[in-house]
C-alpha cells in the first residue's frame, strides 16, 4: 500500500495533500496496489469526501478502473458497494459515469442491488440510473420497494 492510498482509505486529507506536495509521491496517483485499487478508489471505498476531492484535484480520473482480476470497477461503483452515499452522490455531482459498467457488466446500480444498498439504490435511481433488465435483479428491486 502506498502512502497516498492509505491516507485516502483513512481520510487523513491534510497528509494526503502534503504528500501530493512531492514529485515522487505524486507519481503514485496512477500506481495500483495488490487489490487493483488506485488511492481515488481507497478513498470512495472509505467514503472519504474530501480526499476524492483532492485526488480529482490532483489529476485523478474520476471514472478510472480497478486492475485486479480484469474487475474493471469505478470509484463509483465501490462507494455504490460499500454503501458509501454521500461520497457516490459527491462523484455523481463532479460528473462520475452513472451507467458505466464493470467486466461482467455490472454498473454502480447493479452493486447496490446486490451488496443491498437502499439508499444508494434510491439515489442512483432518482439520478437516472439505467434499472438492469435481468429478472432475479428486477425482483430484488421491488423487494427493495422499488
Amino acid at each position: 500500500m502506498t502512502v497516498l492510498h492509505e491516507y485516502a482509505s483513512r481520510g487523513e486529507t491534510a497528509k494526503l495533500e502534503k504528500a501530493l506536495q512531492y514529485s515522487s509521491t505524486a507519481k503514485l496517483i496512477t500506481k495500483p496496489i495488490g487489490n487493483g485499487f488506485l488511492p481515488i478508489h481507497s478513498a470512495a471505498s472509505s467514503g472519504n469526501i474530501d480526499c476524492i476531492k483532492v485526488l480529482l484535484e490532483s489529476g485523478s480520473d474520476i471514472n478510472s478502473r480497478t486492475t485486479c482480476n480484469g474487475e474493471d470497477r469505478t470509484p463509483l461503483m465501490i462507494s455504490a458497494m460499500n454503501g458509501c452515499v454521500d461520497a457516490l452522490s459527491f462523484l455523481l455531482d463532479v460528473g462520475a459515469d452513472i451507467n458505466s459498467e464493470d467486466a461482467e457488466g455490472n454498473t454502480a446500480l447493479r452493486w447496490a442491488i446486490k451488496k443491498n444498498q437502499t439508499a444508494v439504490v434510491s439515489i442512483l435511481l432518482h439520478r437516472g440510473a439505467k434499472k438492469p433488465t435481468i429478472p432475479h435483479e428486477l425482483e430484488k428491486l421491488r423487494e427493495m420497494g422499488f
